[in-house]
């Protein structure tokens, strides 16, 4: 009995210290925490931000040959390295291959197929366009006939 008398005297301490403090951070507290300084010296320290500011943007101003890099990056380039077909950039295609596109190659025991225009085609296969027809698959091209005209034109892959 005597235990729990000493846990309640020290439980009620506590509590006591707590309401204190309470009462102490919500008078005396506020004034300490929240006291505006003097507006000279707010003033003088707002002049230094904008003077450092500013000193910095100066510093920072990008080199003629970044903004040469940044101007050549924004336009198109003429002939893609990346892209397999780096002499071909000026060519221009034919108005049929507009009608077609591959996106997808597949290669099972020996089978050819390709994906244009959402189709499972294979070689000798018609197109969904009277007179075209799947002359040749490749991984990263197709070359399409048109037997009505005699002609033939390269699709390339679409990733």
């Amino acid at each position: 009995m005597e235990a729990a008398k000493i846990r309640q005297r020290i439980v009620i301490g506590v509590m006591l210290l707590a309401v204190l403090y309470g009462l102490y951070d919500l008078t005396l507290g506020k004034r300490a925490k929240h006291a505006s300084p003097d507006e000279k010296v707010r003033n003088a320290e707002l002049q230094s931000f904008i003077t450092q500011t500013t000193a910095n943007i100066a510093r920072d101003v990008p080199s003629a040959y970044n903004v040469y890099v940044a101007s050549r990056a924004e336009r198109g380039w003429g002939r893609n390295p990346f892209s397999g077909q780096a002499g071909l950039a000026g060519i221009e295609k034919p108005k049929d291959a507009a009608l077609f596109l591959y996106t997808g190659y597949v290669e099972l025991a020996g089978r050819k197929v390709a994906i244009i225009n959402n189709t499972e085609c294979m070689v000798g296969d018609p197109l969904n366009k009277e007179g075209f027809f799947v002359k040749m698959i490749s991984p990263s091209r197709v070359v399409i006939e048109n037997r009505i005209e005699d002609t033939e034109f390269d699709l390339s892959i679409k990733e």
